[in-house]
């Protein structure tokens, strides 16, 4: 069982409203294309890839370009069989990849953009921290440890790999998450139970698997930051991290960056260190190269698009009155008076 198919069975496993569909491309026996698709009834048919809304990646493997036509015309096929309107979503695919190139002329009302980039560092000889990182990197980190012991805090910094560790730490992990998430002033993902069902059994499955490591860092018995890696192979991905909101001027989070990436860079085994999407400033000081990617969006009709468009517009006014500076900006501001 692959990396991937545990991944994708803890997710169907925990989000049971996502139907999932494999389809398959064959030829004198043999795979050459596939794809995992996932489909949610309603009014109107969701068909996303499957693991959408916890996947960082999607793919639609072909081995050359006559089987992502194929691939495309069988998922063509696949979304506008019956009678109901649907929206496909296949998001954070490689740019330029044949599928949905293929897909862009084989489906109506197709919509194309870029989506979230993901950066990469090379791990290369000499195998050391300060050649893997930016003199800023190395300048935070070194701060954030002076200032922790100015202050009179030990701190204790943590590689954990063991499974029973791993899921010792994990009630801390989800809580530190939540209130982080809480105090931006936004929803957690851990406010979902299906969510925080899919998290807690994949992690307690790549850690019996031997490819989970959680770098952990502790004041006490206080878990005051976390990075979570995947070791996929040749490449270690830090998939979630978070740091306790009253210990941000200590730098913990580079601080546990930092550990991860000294480990990556010790285990001959790791030539990619992947800092998964998004281009925040931190992963930008240790970096190599971009990883770009595509979304493609398509609908049934016209109609069904300017819904979508229209709950979308309802729905970001919603979220800028619920912010810091909104509603609940003036609710808290007045009753601060």
């Amino acid at each position: 069982m692959t990396a991937r198919s545990t991944w994708l069975r803890c997710y169907v496993d925990a989000f049971p409203k996502q139907q999932p569909v494999a389809i398959l491309v064959e030829e004198e026996g043999r795979l050459i294309a596939l794809a995992y698709l996932g489909r949610v009834d309603g009014p109107v048919v969701e068909w996303t890839a499957l693991g959408h809304s916890v996947s960082d990646y999607a793919a639609l493997p072909a081995i050359d370009d006559d089987a992502a036509r194929r691939l495309a015309e069988a998922i063509a096929e696949q979304v506008r069989r019956g009678q109901r309107p649907w929206r496909l979503r296949l998001e954070q695919l490689p740019a330029g990849d044949p599928v949905l190139a293929h897909l862009q002329r084989l489906l109506p009302h197709v919509h194309v953009r870029s989506g979230i980039p993901a950066i990469q560092l090379s791990l290369t000889e000499p195998r050391t921290l300060g050649r893997h990182m930016s003199k800023n990197a190395r300048k935070t980190f070194n701060k954030g440890w002076n200032r922790l012991r100015r202050d009179g805090h030990e701190a204790d910094l943590r590689l954990v790999r063991d499974p029973a560790e791993v899921a010792g730490l994990l009630d801390r992990v989800v809580t530190l998450r939540r209130n982080r998430d809480h105090q931006l002033g936004r929803r957690s993902d851990f406010d979902d139970p299906e969510f925080e069902r899919f998290y807690r059994d994949a992690l307690s499955e790549f850690a019996r698997r031997g490819e989970l490591e959680l770098t952990v860092m502790l004041v006490g018995d206080e878990l005051i930051g976390y990075v979570l890696g995947f070791l996929d192979g040749p490449i270690y991905r830090t998939w979630d991290g978070r740091v306790a909101s009253r210990w941000m001027d200590y730098s913990a989070g580079r601080i546990c960056d930092s550990a991860a990436i000294g480990s990556a860079l010790a285990d001959e085994r790791f030539t990619t260190w992947d800092w998964m999407r998004g281009e925040q400033a931190y992963k930008r000081q240790s970096m190599t190269h971009v990883i770009e990617h595509q979304h493609l969006h398509a609908w049934s009709s016209a109609a069904v698009r300017h819904g979508y468009r229209v709950a979308a517009g309802i729905a970001r006014r919603a979220r800028r009155a619920a912010g810091p500076h909104g509603l609940r900006g003036l609710v808290r501001t007045r009753a601060s008076q």
